[in-house]
Order: structure tokens, then sequence, then C-alpha cells
């Protein structure tokens, strides 16, 4: 639901930009562009879009695309992922367009191989996999309903922890699973885990959806994830921010419809003493069960009952 709080959060500062031209892609699949640079080293990708709302990572795309960007070691590929759900943006009405049938970022189990089971999503999924298999590293760029720093998110893999804490502008790793019944996000991908112990896949929540500032959060995340690897060369950097490494203890769900909470919060938010009020569901409070938590990408609106948010406590 919509209140005083959430409604400023459906400001979009920026335009969600034309992808039309990156259509045919270089690989026979569309919206994949893949660039070899001949020299040994890891391939990296780097996708946008998986949700058509998350507005920022094609604009990055485009940078990287525009500037006729070319690995100097290894092979990169740049991914939009979900483009169906992203031409159907609209500034006036932005939270409606995150996907066309089902959530892709959901998709990557049983789901995929289970023929009988038909989406556009499923669809596109199963046109990337084959591709997605040959990574070594992945960037999958994100943003959250809330304000608030980068987050990233990852399995707790000493590939993945390298990864992510080389990225000197993200002060919050929360590593693991996320603790509820949905299907596998594109980081849980056994490519990324147990089946390569050098693979990686890191899951960017670069800031607000539609603030200007994560276009230009997550530009700069991107070019570091690429220098780390020795694709591009390595530029200026602001000072590496201290970072936490967080683990989910609880997922807020929302249950009815009368959803709040009690102040603008926002993603990274610290709660010193349990029994810290946080909102309400309906008559139901909602309180942090232990000392010390954060809370991390709060969702202040939603059209349905579900998951708005985590506490996280670090370990």
């Amino acid at each position: 639901m919509f209140d005083e709080i959430s409604e400023k959060y459906t400001d979009v500062e920026y335009e969600a930009i034309d992808i039309e031209k990156y259509a045919l892609g270089n690989t026979g699949i569309p919206y994949l562009w893949s660039f070899d640079s001949g020299k040994p080293g890891p391939h990296l990708m780097v996708c946008g879009i998986m949700h058509g709302n998350e507005i920022a990572g094609a604009v990055v795309l485009h940078r990287l695309l525009s500037e006729n960007i070319q690995p100097l070691v290894g092979k990169l590929t740049l991914c939009f992922g979900n483009p169906k759900a992203y031409k159907r943006f609209d500034k006036k009405d932005p939270t409606s367009s995150r996907f066309v049938d089902q959530d892709i970022n959901r998709v990557w189990g049983k789901e995929l191989s289970d023929l009988s089971l038909t989406s556009y999503e499923l669809t596109r999924a199963r046109e990337l996999s084959p591709i997605i298999e040959t990574v070594d590293l992945m960037l999958d760029i994100h943003s959250m309903q809330a304000s608030g720093p980068a987050v990233a998110l990852l399995n707790d893999t000493p590939a993945a922890l390298e990864c992510a804490q080389g990225l000197s502008e993200v002060p919050f790793i929360i590593t693991g699973k996320v603790p509820d019944p949905e299907s596998l996000r594109l980081r849980d991908l056994p490519c990324f885990a147990k089946n390569n112990p050098k693979g990686a896949a890191i899951q960017i929540e670069a800031g607000q959806h539609w603030e200007s500032e994560t276009v230009e959060n997550a530009d700069r995340i991107v070019r570091q994830f690429l220098e780390n690897y020795g694709l591009i060369l390595p530029t200026s950097r602001k000072p590496k921010v201290a970072q936490k490494r967080l683990k989910t203890i609880q997922i807020i769900q929302q249950e009815g419809s009368d959803f709040h909470y009690m102040t603008d919060i926002q993603s990274g938010d610290f709660f010193a003493e349990a029994g810290s009020l946080i909102g309400m569901d309906g008559n139901k409070e909602i309180v942090t069960p232990v000392d010390n938590c954060y809370f991390i990408m709060p969702v202040h609106f939603r059209r349905f009952a579900g998951p708005c948010g985590r506490l996280a406590v670090e370990f």
C-alpha cells in the first residue's frame, strides 16, 4: 500500500533510455553482447534490468556499449536481462513493470528444465542459460525501493567474498541464501559456487530505484569490478568504505493490506535494542528480534502480501 512515506519513493529522477538499438546483440541472442580479448583471463558478465522497473542497469550497459568497451584480457559479456518488462516501464506508474509473467530472478532452479512450464521470463532464462554457464564472475545490477548505500548479496564462497570485498563503495555484504521457499536466484546457480571454485555472482543493490545517484553508484561499482580483474585500466577511486559482513536473521513478511513503517526507514538503518518498533501490519507490531540489527532493503509499498525487507546482524 502507499502512504505519505512511500509516495516519495515513486519519484523518477532520470529517464529510462531506449535500448532498441541493442536488440540484435552480437551473440545470436537478443540483447546480449560479448567481447573476447583473445588473451587469457576470466569471463566476466555484467547484467542489468533483470527487473523491468530497475532501470539504472540499462543506463550503465548503454554507457559501456557506447564507449565501444573492449576487454584487455579475458572476455566480457553485457546482458539486458528482461527487455520486455523494461520496455513497459512508465514514469507515471513506475512500480508496475517488474516482470511480464513472473520474477525472472526466481526461475533458475528446476523450472529451467521443466518444459511443461512456460512464461516469458522462463523463455528468456533458458535463452541466456548456456552463456551464463560459461561465465566465471557476474555482477548483476539491481536497485531497491528505499534509499540507502549499496548492498552486495552473494553466496558464502571465497571467490564471491573476494569479489565483493574488492568493491570499495559497497558497505554492506550479505552472504548466504535468503531463508524463504522461493526458487533459485541467478546468483545461486551452481556455476557460481560448488561447480566452479573460482566462480562468483554478486547481486548489487546500487541504491533507490529511481534516484539519479543510483546510476552513478552502479556505474562506479561496475567499472571497479572490471578493473579488479584486469579487463579495463584502473582509475582513481574514492577511499574504501568500511565494509560490514552481515547474515540475514529474519525476513519481514507483509500479511495484511495495512502495512506501514513508523518512520522513513532506509536500507542500512541500525537498531541497537531488541524490541525496537519498526512498523505495523494491521494491529501486529513489527519489532527487532535481537540487539544490534540492521534493516536491509526495506520495501515501502507492495501490491500484494510478501517480503518487505530483511533484518541482519554482523558476524
